[in-house]
């Protein structure tokens, strides 16, 4: 058992040099899965680990987007992720991602790698006033907000800490948060400050912000018990694209391992949801009562992320599809 910085790490075992792929190999700790299933946002983010790693010592170290689709669902046991080169130019490099589990293809994916620091040395590109850009969506302060039990992921609940957003309490056809975001459609929002627990010295990585855009309130906890019955619901993540705003980790005037994410939900069809969430950055730890509040904390934040997420609702016990999958110690070849 391990927090995330050292359970989504990735070691690579070998390289093709006819086409300049690396395969890597991880395993997915039943600490992070759900039943029998790992959380797509773990998956992800050990995909993205290794693809930080494959691009660690180019001229496009920084991840600006991720685009993912999940086939079949990542079990707890060893897996392999190939990295493959598609093309570099001057302000990008493009990459293909396969995670592999029991000779099964299982999560696909398309990242884009560039430089944030050749982006922000750009004076021609427009931008827009710091009086019309967004503030942080959350109006609460993190050292304010009530800390509550956890939402989900029993198995992983000594490795984070969850406040929801006091005020969005709300719960109809739109839900709005006071003083922060509107949404300009009907649908459900969900607003929460997260920490993961981790030691001092470790810094934050981009690899860890699709687990921050995973661990939002499912649906089945925001639909009124007259909609849900007596069915526990499982959001399975069908599609998830990222577009990463910086380079992680952030300066030292932020928190190290808080973030904030506001997220609206919408209904697309039968059992589909699509999920659109801003992740931001925090001016300070969860329930700190020793913090002194800046009134102006929420303009001097930066928007770390912004994600889309489709989900198909299914009942819990679906998850016994994969009992037999559970608990491998196989070691399987990726196809090169």
């Amino acid at each position: 058992m391990a927090p995330l910085s050292q359970a989504n790490k990735m070691f690579c075992l070998a390289h093709n040099s006819e086409d300049g792929s690396k395969l890597y190999e991880g395993f997915a700790d039943p600490e992070w899965a759900f039943k029998r299933v790992t959380y797509g946002g773990f998956s992800l983010s050990a995909i993205l680990d290794a693809a930080l790693q494959f691009q660690s010592k180019t001229p496009h170290p920084d991840p600006i987007r991720l685009e993912s689709e999940f086939l079949r669902a990542v079990t707890p046991a060893i897996f392999q992720v190939r990295i493959r080169p598609v093309q570099a130019g001057e302000q990008s490099a493009n990459l293909t991602a396969e995670l592999w589990q029991g000779g099964i293809l299982k999560i696909m994916c398309h990242l884009v790698f560039t430089n944030f620091d050749v982006l922000s040395e750009s004076r021609s590109v427009p931008t827009l006033p710091e009086t019309r850009s967004p503030s942080h969506p959350l109006p609460t302060h993190p050292s304010q907000a009530p800390l509550l039990d956890r939402l989900w992921a029993p198995k992983i609940y000594e490795r984070y800490s969850w406040a929801r957003e006091p005020s969005s309490v709300e719960r109809s056809s739109l839900a709005i948060i006071k003083g922060g975001r509107t949404p300009t459609s009907n649908g459900m929002t969900s607003g929460a400050w997260i920490e993961l627990h981790e030691k001092p010295e470790v810094e934050m990585s981009a690899s860890w912000i699709p687990l921050f855009v995973d661990m939002t309130e499912t649906t089945w906890k925001l639909l009124p018990k007259d909609v849900t019955g007596a069915v526990r619901w499982w959001p399975s993540s069908v599609f998830m694209d990222i577009e990463f705003k910086c380079r992680l980790p952030l300066p030292s005037q932020y928190a190290p391992h808080t973030l904030g994410v506001f997220t609206l939900k919408h209904h697309l069809d039968n059992r589909f949801w699509s999920d659109s969430s801003e992740v931001w950055s925090a001016p300070s730890v969860l329930a700190d009562a020793n913090v002194k509040v800046d009134e102006q904390w929420r303009e001097k934040m930066v928007c770390v992320a912004v994600a889309t997420q489709i989900a198909s609702l299914a009942p819990v016990n679906v998850q016994t599809r994969y009992e037999g999958e559970t608990g491998s110690s196989y070691i399987e070849q990726a196809k090169l």
